[in-house]
């Protein structure tokens, strides 16, 4: 089943990329801004949670603030980022960063 919000995408692909999942993450990513990357590149870090911070969703665009803490070595670190979605033929995708903080 697709995800029917931004919210749920996002926290769908942040699943995949916990459990290594790389088809379901370069599938959910819209083909304009999908990188080219290999299976171990794009799976590479520890995720360890995902805190929603906002979402916002329109019918054909939205947005996900988020932080995701991943581990470096012994330390946590965190991913803060604003992600723009794509709404096309009635599926969400993950469009691209527009910023981080």
């Amino acid at each position: 089943m697709l995800p029917k919000t931004v919210e749920a995408l996002m926290r769908s692909r942040y699943s995949a990329y916990v459990v290594g999942n790389a088809d379901y993450v370069m599938k959910t990513w819209l083909k304009e801004h999908r990188p080219e990357l290999s299976r171990n590149e794009l799976l590479t870090t520890k995720w360890i949670r995902l805190e929603v911070i906002s979402a916002k969703q329109g019918l054909k665009i939205g947005f996900v603030e988020f932080k995701a803490y991943f581990e470096d070595g012994d330390k946590e670190r965190c991913l803060h980022e604003h992600s723009s979605f794509r709404k096309i033929k009635n599926r969400w995708f993950y469009d691209q960063a527009v910023d981080e903080a």
